[in-house]
């Protein structure tokens, strides 16, 4: 039973770092809308209780819905880490997109055959790109 208790703690320890790195996305993204702050607030919350309890786990709670909870974990621990992977790649790619359009208008910005209508354009679309 100890090995079982072990493994258990093990796997909650996994899900739970995988959801505060969820947090952690969320709170680097702009304009959070109130279900993003109300998905933060229940994270922290999960993972606050969690630490609360995590060395006083009862041994019969793990007795009686250990296995299917760890199943259960088991399960949704390839799809979170899937899903957490595949934003950071769409976040760089992203980052890399705006990075590169902004070198452009850098470049284009440095030629000298530009109006003034022209580079005001340009200066006005590269601090838009900045904001966002």
């Amino acid at each position: 039973m100890e090995k079982k208790y072990q493994e258990l703690q093990n796997d909650i320890d996994q899900i739970i770092a995988l959801f505060d790195k969820l947090k952690i996305q969320i709170e680097k993204l702009n304009n959070l809308s109130q279900s993003d702050k109300d998905l933060i607030l229940a994270i922290e919350y999960l993972v606050n209780q969690y630490n609360t309890i995590r060395n006083t786990l009862p041994l019969f709670v793990v007795e009686h819905f250990g296995e299917s909870f760890q199943k259960l974990i088991r399960e949704l621990i390839p799809y979170l880490k899937h899903d957490l992977e595949n934003n950071f790649q769409a976040n760089q790619t992203e980052k890399n997109q705006i990075l590169f359009t902004i070198d452009q208008i850098d470049d284009r910005l440095k030629t000298k055959d530009l109006s003034m209508n022209e580079i005001d354009s340009l200066l006005d679309k590269r601090m838009q790109i900045k904001m966002n």
